[in-house]
């Protein structure tokens, strides 16, 4: 089952009923709840006049999703939410300006539509008519007097990575464009080298200075969830909203073509972690939307759709536009950034890119010393990053050995994208063959030129045994000689008392634990829905439920204090029913709410501190003794069927935790493939036959 959120934007409440959901969020632009910011900054007077309020209505929608995807978790990494929260369900309430516009169901399916494939969860909206919204004007912050630029040839949008320099230097440099760089920032660590990097582009433009517009739409309060899924639809959408204030209609994502279409890495990249910000089907989704929103052809391309990375960097120095190489940024985690350490060297996007310096010979301008983890000689922990990286080059590997046929074959995916694209099927298929295989040759060919560089260091032993040229080496190689081979079948079962467990050819003995069953059971039955009843049958489990019958009317005095419950409002007496209970919590928030807002209005900063931690401990408390919906716990945690559901669950998250702590690639693929709720089931991305 999804998990399931209501989100209410610009203080709007909704009318009737939103269907179950098990949180509720409230976001807003503006007004004095407003927990989100958008400003659009740069923009000259002149270009400041009306447009239709439908861009505005535009610019709000994107920050609103945007917000949520990262306000509302995916349940984080850890084992025990296995894939209960991977999958997200937005019912949006939304205050609009256009109305007619946004209620119309042909705008509502291309925006569900596009976003459902860019996020992988899924999505409603409900929009209201807005009273007293804000005005684009409220949104813009004016250019200095005396910058009265109102004309522009392109607008695209600029990271601040290789990709959009590439963008720009072919924009600016090679087409003698005036380009309007859109520059998206949800944080200011990027700002200074962002702006930077756009004074020295203007610098080597010349006549044609680029007109630079950088565009903060952030979060008052820190992210509860750290992902960009959604990042590329608020980014085209302030884009796009900054190219009708040119009067041009059309955007431009910089981004290469094996990063666009974005095949699976590694099984723990799939889905909902995958990344489809410029993928073919989603520029299609933009193009559609924003052209009802324009009411006229509006385009969003992809000009390096065809490029793989190495392209793109040999395009930068083939400009001599190589020295602006250092002052970009392309890490997946740019908070962590140090000094003289802009790069993690671990993630997909460092790696992605000392392959493409390597490759076009500019590596010079991309010194390794930068990055934390060398390319090829750093050791790479344990985990999700030295799976990342094994899984690249291995993907290479098999790319580069198959057949224009077994690659189509392998990855079907592939052959869903021609239609999203504007040119022949064939031609297009054909296109990304060759894509995927200069890509794949690209990748082999550096690590074949950095196992010639450090074969000596690796013979003596000199190198460390989780760097990628270790890692690199295929597995029959690494068996020493007099050692039986080990099985390389996925296998999981009990022998002597404890679990073997072989993944992806590790080997390893987990200890023994009730839940290891559940699990042996439905890895054995793939894509097979088992009910919990089922596993509590199969296995005798005995049970002493809490008869329906047996509900609590009362809670003592004892049991409050053992959870912690000091409210004042209902302490005094030695017994308290549920409702009575429910309605002392309740009194006692209206009135911490009642003073915290009191306490904002006058800026009393200490008082404001004080009833938010009241709130918070009071929140504590609630939880203790109801559930998200207000039920009590004690009545419906020991229902029988909960009661047995809550047990195997518990079972199998247990068990996941102990794998995790010894093969850590198993348990991130049964975090991605075992769903716990409403009934048991795996399903794996790939067909896995396995040893039981």
């Amino acid at each position: 089952m999804e998990y399931s959120a209501a989100i209410l934007c610009g203080g709007v409440e909704p009318r009737g009923k939103l269907p179950d959901v098990r949180t509720e969020l409230k976001i807003s632009t503006f007004g004095r709840s407003q927990n989100v910011t958008i400003k659009i900054s740069d923009i000259s007077e002149r270009l400041s006049t009306k447009i239709p309020d439908r861009w505005v209505d535009l610019l709000e929608i994107a920050v609103y999703v945007y917000g949520a995807d990262q306000l509302v978790t995916r349940g984080g990494s850890g084992v025990p939410n296995l894939g209960g929260k991977w999958s997200r369900q937005f019912h949006f309430c939304i205050p609009v300006r256009d109305i007619k516009f946004w209620s119309t169901p042909n705008v509502q399916d291309v925006l569900k539509d596009t976003l459902d494939f860019l996020s992988d969860d899924s999505y409603s909206f409900h929009f209201f008519k807005g009273n007293n919204l804000p005005p684009l004007e409220e949104y813009l912050e004016l250019a200095q007097p005396g910058r009265t630029y109102h004309e522009a040839d392109s607008v695209m949008l600029f990271s601040g990575g290789l990709d959009s320099l590439a963008g720009a230097v072919q924009e600016m440099i090679a087409d003698s464009k005036r380009v309007v760089v859109v520059n998206h920032r949800s944080t200011g660590k990027l700002a200074g080298p962002t702006q930077d990097l756009v004074t020295l582009l203007g610098s080597k433009a010349e006549q044609k200075e680029p007109i630079f517009v950088p565009v903060w739409a952030n979060k008052k309060n820190p992210s509860r969830d750290f992902n960009q899924r959604t990042r590329s639809f608020i980014y085209a959408a302030l884009a796009a909203t900054v190219s009708s204030l040119f009067g041009l209609f059309s955007i431009r994502f910089y981004e290469n073509g094996v990063t666009s279409i974005n095949l699976p890495i590694t099984e723990q990249v799939i889905g909902s972690r995958a990344s489809r910000s410029t993928h073919p089907r989603v520029i299609a989704g933009y193009t559609q939307l924003f052209s009802l929103i324009a009411e006229k052809d509006f385009k969003v391309e992809t000009p390096f759709i065809w490029k793989i990375k190495a392209d793109i960097v040999s395009l930068i120095g083939e400009y001599n536009c190589q020295d602006l190489i250092p002052h970009t940024r392309s890490c997946n985690h740019p908070i962590k950034a140090t000094k003289g350490k802009y790069h993690c060297g671990v993630c997909s996007q460092c790696i992605d890119r000392r392959f493409a310096t390597l490759a076009s010979g500019l590596a010079e301008f991309d010194p390794a010393d930068k990055y934390k983890v060398d390319l090829f000689t750093g050791s790479i922990p344990e985990g999700k990053d030295r799976t990342m990286a094994e899984s690249m080059v291995r993907l290479a590997q098999t790319i580069k050995e198959l057949t224009d046929e077994q690659l189509l074959t392998k990855y079907p995916e592939l052959n869903h994208i021609y239609q999203y694209l504007d040119i022949e099927s064939y031609r297009a298929t054909e296109n990304i063959v060759n894509l995927l295989l200069r890509h794949a040759e690209q990748v082999c060919r550096v690590m074949d030129e950095g196992l010639r560089k450090y074969a000596t260091q690796l013979n003596e032993g000199k190198l460390p045994i989780d760097c990628l040229i270790a890692l690199a080496i295929p597995d029959e190689y690494k068996h020493k000689q007099g050692k039986a081979e080990k099985p390389t079948m996925p296998t999981f079962k009990k022998e002597n008392g404890a679990w073997l467990l072989i993944f992806e050819d590790v080997e390893k003995p987990v200890k023994h634990s009730k839940g290891m069953y559940y699990i042996r059971d439905l890895l054995s039955t793939p894509n097979k829905t088992i009910t919990h009843e089922e596993i509590w049958s199969r296995y005798g489990l005995e049970s002493s439920p809490v008869s329906v019958s047996q509900k609590y009317s009362t809670i003592s005095k004892e049991h409050r204090e053992e959870e912690g419950l000091y409210v004042d409002s209902i302490k005094k007496e030695e017994e308290r029913d549920w409702k009575t209970l429910k309605k002392g919590f309740q009194d006692e928030f209206k009135r911490i709410n009642a003073e915290l807002q009191e306490a904002k209005e006058c800026g009393d900063q200490v008082s404001i501190e004080k009833h938010t931690k009241e709130k918070s401990d009071l929140t504590r408390k609630w939880n203790k003794f109801f559930d998200i919906r207000g039920n009590p716990r004690e009545l419906v945690e020991k229902t029988p069927a909960r009661r047995r559901r809550k047990s195997i669950n518990t079972a199998i998250s247990r068990a996941c935790s102990e794998i995790k702590k010894v093969h850590p690639k198993l348990a991130a693929h049964l975090r991605d493939s075992l769903k716990l709720t409403p009934h048991l089931r795996y399903t794996p991305y790939n067909p896995i036959k396995w040893i039981t």
